[in-house]
This record gives structure tokens, sequence and C-alpha cells, in this order.
């Protein structure tokens, strides 16, 4: 599959080896560490369950959404 992992079983995963999946799947290319703790976690729990396309569409629907509130708004 092109991990570089071999074919593990996820309930034979390490925690370490869990933990290296989701930083290199999730975190890092959603640049979770660049976001407030509070956004990165929603961010990251979005992807883990939706995939990374879609937690990327879906923040950036809130953030067009935000921008037009705030035209609104001022």
């Amino acid at each position: 599959d092109g991990d570089g992992m071999g074919d593990v079983s996820v309930k034979n995963l390490s925690e370490e080896q869990a933990m290296e999946v989701y930083q290199r799947s999730y975190w890092k290319p959603l640049r979770c560490d660049t976001m407030e703790p509070k956004l990165a976690t929603a961010v990251f729990d979005t992807a883990v369950n939706c995939g990374v396309s879609n937690a990327i569409k879906f923040i950036q629907r809130l953030m067009n959404t935000q921008k037009q509130l705030q035209t609104i708004l001022n």
C-alpha cells in the first residue's frame, strides 16, 4: 500500500505505529501544528473520520461563511 510499513492489521498496530500513521497521513498534510489547538483537533478529527480532502473542503466552507458573516455584520 506504499506506506513503508508492510501489511499490518490495524488491530495489530502498536501505539507508536498508529501515531506515526496519524502524523504522516493526517496531522502533517493538514499542517495542524500551525493551527490553534482547538481548531487543529477539530480538523484532525474530521480528516480521520471523513478524509483529508473533505476536511479541507469543510474548513474552506467554514472560513468563507465566517468572512461573509463578518461582511454582513460590519
